[in-house]
């Protein structure tokens, strides 16, 4: 695999379409080496695992009606990897969605980033 032979390609042709402020992201050190490691030690230690969720995530025939728990869907304005359209239409279909958080000028991973002090604030109430 890629991710083991030559990690740092993987990375720099995974950021070869990034949009928004991945732009910016993707030329910060820390960035750049966390992400490294994360997908080297997935493709190297759990890729058993990741492959088993991307063939359910592609396969997964289920009903949103049938989700019942609430959900917040976090959202980059600029990510080119995974549409607005989807997260605008994910609100829309679950019934336990609570907000569509758009993140203005945000991509993928920064959206990511963004959010995630936020999401761990909010699960500390739980």
């Amino acid at each position: 695999s890629l991710a083991l032979l030559a990690p740092r390609l993987l990375v720099k042709m995974m950021f070869s379409s990034a949009a928004g402020k991945d732009k910016e992201l993707i030329n910060q050190s820390q960035f750049k080496d966390s992400i490294t490691s994360i997908l080297k030690y997935c493709f190297q230690n759990r890729i058993r695992g990741y492959m088993r969720d991307i063939k359910l995530y592609v396969a997964w025939l289920g009903d949103f009606a049938d989700y019942t728990s609430s959900v917040i869907v976090w959202q980059g304005t600029e990510d080119n990897w995974s549409p607005p359209a989807m997260a605008s239409y994910l609100y829309e279909a679950i019934p336990g969605t609570r907000a569509l958080e758009l993140m203005e000028g945000l991509s993928h991973y920064s959206c990511l980033c963004g959010a995630a002090p936020e999401i761990c604030r909010r699960l500390e109430q739980f």
